[in-house]
């Protein structure tokens, strides 16, 4: 069973028992764009009690927030109450979760091509908040005022860069400026999830233009104090010469390679990589002279500064 064929059986289980039930999310994005899904996730009215009640084996891993993970034969989906959330005091997490309708929970979501659902049993886009239009422009536009949505959830800034990365498209004027006005809040963020979505962005094959738009937002330099000027320009040539497959650890080598080791090192540390992620940037740098070759001519650098 794959894990859309279990989606879709959680759904019409949900159905039988009187449930609204639907394809939520990336997912869909993916389904419209040709793109094979990584995950299926379930969007229902039913609450997590229902859903615990209803099938077997579940994980109640975030049934306060109305999520529950069903295990179905080797297939784990997340089904999600429609719900609405306020409160982000701390740019993470909702101080109040209200259960709601598809369109209230539509309304929450991040930008306009995750907001969409999908009912696979009658084979048709729900869409309340323009996802369609957005795909069809190739845009990334976040549903509703852009401030709000990320002060919601900082991370939702490098979001915006990486499905700008991954899909090529546009970041919408308004939601750029956004992301622009509020990148140092970025430090809100725990490393470990920072680090995800850089990997997102910069193990890419279209991770140099990635890196342009962390740049000029002023993500990266609130993320990485003085990895700017010079440096920057540094690190998006040599991320343009990178093949197009490579790990995080390689491309972050690439990001500083026009910064002394120690400089990088330091800056590092807040992403909270593991040690073997560490010792290998630690060595690529080291070993940069060796093998950078003619990539940094342009950028005559004193290592030891």
């Amino acid at each position: 069973m794959t894990n859309k064929q279990a989606a879709i059986k959680i759904i019409e289980r949900l159905r039988h028992e009187g449930f609204h039930a639907l394809l939520a999310g990336g997912c869909v994005r993916d389904m419209l764009l040709g793109r094979r899904a990584k995950d299926y996730d379930v969007a229902t009215e039913a609450n997590p009690q229902d859903v615990i009640r209803l099938f077997r084996r579940t994980l109640k891993v975030g049934a306060q927030f109305g999520v529950v993970i069903v295990l179905m034969e080797n297939q784990q989906v997340e089904v999600a109450t429609f719900r609405t959330e306020s409160g982000y005091d701390d740019g993470r997490h909702p101080g109040s979760v209200q259960f709601a309708g598809a369109a209230e929970d539509a309304s929450r979501r991040d930008f306009t091509i995750n907001g969409m659902f999908y009912d696979p049993l009658e084979q048709r886009v729900v869409d309340y908040v323009g996802g369609q239009a957005d795909l069809g422009s190739r845009t990334i536009r976040t549903i509703g005022k852009p401030a709000e949505r990320f002060s919601e959830d900082y991370l939702r800034m490098l979001r915006a860069v990486r499905f700008s990365t991954q899909l090529g498209f546009a970041i919408e004027p308004a939601t750029w400026a956004a992301v622009c006005k509020n990148a140092g809040k970025i430090t809100k963020i725990s490393g470990e999830r920072i680090a995800i979505e850089l990997e997102g962005t910069l193990a890419h094959p279209n991770r140099a233009a990635g890196a342009v738009m962390l740049f000029e937002s002023g993500l990266l330099d609130a993320i990485f104090p003085g990895l700017a000027g010079e440096r920057a320009d540094c690190a998006v040539v040599v991320l343009r010469q990178l093949r197009k497959k490579v790990d995080f650890a390689l491309a972050l080598a690439c990001l500083f390679a026009g910064c002394d080791t120690e400089f990088a090192m330091r800056r590092c540390e807040v992403l909270k990589l593991s040690r073997n992620q560490t010792k290998h940037i630690r060595f690529l740098l080291d070993n940069r002279g060796k093998l950078l070759n003619d990539y940094l001519n342009p950028f005559p650098l004193d290592w030891n500064i």
